[in-house]
C-alpha cells in the first residue's frame, strides 16, 4: 500500500477518533478543548500500528485470504508461465510473471510477515524470469524456471507456522499437464 493511500485511511481513521472522542468534534487545533492536534508522523505511526498489526477484532482480519488461499493462485500462474514458455509465446509468459508480482503483493499486505521471504524471492527469481522472458531464449528460460522451483522448494522448507515447524511438505516441479486444456500455449501473435 502506498504511503499516501495509508495517510488517506490514516487521516480518516484519524478524524473518526476525534470525532468519536469525550472532547467532542476536532476543531482548527484538534479536539475541542484541546490543543495541538495530531500530527501528520502521528497519523502515519496509527496507520501502520493499525494495518499491520494482526487484530482479530477487526472484520477484515478474519475474512482475509491466508498465504495458502494465494500460493493457489501463485502455482497456476507459475504453470501457465510454463506452457507459455515452452511454447515461445513471450507475451503470455510475461503477462504471467506480472500477474504473480500483483499476487505477491497481495501476500506481503496479508501476511507481513512472510514479506521478506516473498521480496526475496522476486528479487532473486521473478528477475531471472524476467531477463529469460526478455531474451526469448527456451534454454534460458527452463535453466531460470528450475532456479524459481528450487526457490520455492526452498522457501517453503524456511517456513513454519504455529502448526507445521516447516512447509518442506510443499514440493514444486515442472508442471506435466495445464491446469488450462482450453488454452492454446502458442498464442495469437506476439504485441512486442
Amino acid at each position: 500500500m502506498s504511503t499516501l493511500s495509508k495517510l488517506a485511511i490514516g487521516a480518516a481513521v484519524v478524524v473518526q477518533m476525534a470525532c468519536a472522542g469525550p472532547e467532542g468534534p476536532p476543531g482548527p487545533e484538534g479536539p475541542a478543548g484541546g490543543g495541538g492536534g495530531i500530527t501528520a508522523s502521528d497519523a502515519e505511526a496509527l496507520v501502520n500500528q493499525k494495518l499491520n498489526t494482526v487484530d482479530r477484532s477487526l472484520a477484515l482480519w478474519n475474512i482475509q485470504s491466508g498465504l495458502g488461499t494465494v500460493m493457489i493462485e501463485y502455482n497456476i500462474r507459475f504453470n501457465n508461465l510454463w506452457f507459455a514458455g515452452q511454447s515461445n509465446n513471450w507475451d503470455m509468459a510475461r503477462y504471467q510473471v506480472k500477474e504473480m508480482r500483483e499476487i505477491q503483493a497481495v501476500a506481503e499486505v496479508t501476511r507481513p510477515a512472510r514479506a521478506p521471504l516473498l521480496q526475496a524471492f522476486a528479487t532473486s527469481f521473478l528477475a531471472r524470469l524476467d531477463n529469460a522472458i526478455a531474451s526469448q531464449d527456451p534454454v534460458d528460460f527452463a535453466t531460470a524456471y528450475d532456479q524459481a522451483i528450487a526457490g520455492c522448494n526452498g522457501c517453503h522448507a524456511a517456513s513454519s507456522s504455529p502448526d507445521f515447524p516447516s512447509f518442506n511438505f510443499v514440493k514444486v516441479t515442472r508442471p506435466t499437464a495445464s491446469h488450462f486444456q482450453n488454452v492454446d500455449w502458442t498464442g495469437q501473435g506476439t504485441t512486442q
